[in-house]
C-alpha cells in the first residue's frame, strides 16, 4: 500500500507508463485516503451503519474520479425526511475497484516501484491492479422512533442501490430485522417490497443481517446497525402549561421521582420531589425560546 508521502492527486500522472489493460472497474482506491477501509470490509469488519456508508460512497465516488456512482450529499436528497421518525430508507452498494499492487517498505513483493516520481513495473509475473469487491447495505438515518405498536418501516428504492461490479449483480437478497423477522427483499434482481412494517418491543440498537446472492453464484452476507428507541409516552396533566399564547407565563414540571436524603446517610432531611420551572416567551413568529 502506498504511503501518505504519495498525494492521491498524483496517483495517475504516476501511472502515465504502466499499462492500464487489466484496470477495468475505473476505481481506485489509491486516489483517496481510505478512511472507510473498504479494502478490508466484508473481511475483518462486516457491519456497516449510515456515517459508514457514506464514507465509503464518497470515496467510492471520488476515486472513479467522479465518474461513477454519486456523492453521497447528492444521494442524502433523496433520503426520508427526518421528521418521519418511524421510517428510515436502506442503502445498498455493490461495487469493484482496484488497489496498486505497490508495498512501499518491500517494492519487490508487489508489481510496482518508483523511479523518478513515476510507478514503473517491475519485471515480474505479478498483477499491478489487483481486483477488489465491495459489499455494503445500510439504514440511511442512525435511529429511530417506533410508533404506539412499536412499529418501524424499512424503505427499499432503486435510488438506494448503488451497484457498479464488473463481476457480479445481486440476484437476491435475504433480511433479518434482529427481531425474529426476515424477508426476501430482492428476487432476480428486483425489490419486492417499497416499504416493510417492522415491530420491535425490545429497543436499543438492533444488528440487521444480510445474505446477497450474486449472479455468479456466489454469496454474501453483512451487517448493519440502527438504534430504536420506543416512542415516548404523552405528557401528564402535571407537565403540560396552559396559558395564553400571546402572553409569557412561568411553569413547572414535576419530576415525580423523590429523593431522601436518608438513603445517602444523611438525617433529618425531609422527602423532596424535584420541580422545574421554566418561562416560555414568544417571538413574533410563535417560535418558543425556553429559559430555566
Amino acid at each position: 500500500m502506498w504511503g501518505q508521502e504519495i498525494p492521491e492527486s498524483k496517483i495517475d500522472s504516476m501511472l502515465v507508463d504502466i499499462d492500464k489493460t487489466d484496470f477495468t472497474s475505473g476505481i481506485l482506491y489509491e486516489r483517496v485516503f481510505p478512511f472507510a477501509g473498504i479494502d478490508v470490509f466484508n473481511d475483518s469488519i462486516n457491519t456497516s451503519n449510515v456515517k459508514y456508508f457514506e464514507q465509503a460512497l464518497n470515496e467510492l465516488h471520488k476515486a472513479s474520479n467522479k465518474e461513477k456512482f454519486v456523492s453521497y450529499k447528492d444521494l442524502q436528497t433523496f433520503y426520508t425526511d427526518r421528521t418521519q421518525y418511524d421510517k428510515v430508507d436502506i442503502g445498498i452498494i455493490n461495487a469493484s475497484f482496484h488497489q496498486l499492487n505497490y508495498i512501499e517498505d518491500n517494492t519487490t513483493e508487489g508489481a510496482l516501484q518508483v523511479v523518478d516520481e513515476k510507478f514503473e513495473r517491475i519485471n515480474n509475473d505479478k498483477e499491478v491492479f489487483i481486483p477488489k469487491e465491495v459489499l455494503i447495505i445500510s439504514p440511511l438515518k442512525q435511529g429511530l422512533i417506533a410508533d404506539a405498536s412499536g412499529n418501524v418501516t424499512f424503505h427499499f428504492d432503486n435510488v438506494f442501490l448503488l451497484e457498479d461490479n464488473e463481476n457480479r449483480s445481486i440476484n437476491n437478497i435475504e433480511a433479518d430485522f434482529d427481531n425474529g423477522t426476515t424477508a426476501e427483499i430482492v428476487t432476480n434482481g428486483h425489490f419486492n417490497f417499497t416499504d416493510i412494517p417492522v415491530n420491535y418491543q425490545v429497543f436499543g440498537y438492533k444488528t440487521l443481517s444480510f445474505i446477497v446472492h450474486f449472479s455468479n453464484n456466489t454469496t454474501r452476507a453483512t451487517q448493519a446497525q440502527i438504534y430504536i428507541k420506543p416512542l415516548p409516552p404523552p405528557p401528564t396533566d402535571d407537565e403540560v402549561c396552559f396559558h395564553d399564547p400571546n402572553q409569557s407565563g412561568l411553569c413547572t414540571f414535576d419530576t415525580g421521582s423523590y429523593w431522601n436524603g436518608n438513603d445517602y446517610g444523611y438525617t433529618g432531611v425531609p422527602v423532596i420531589e424535584g420541580q422545574l420551572e421554566y418561562r416560555i416567551f414568544y417571538a413574533e413568529m410563535r417560535i418558543p425560546i425556553i429559559s430555566c
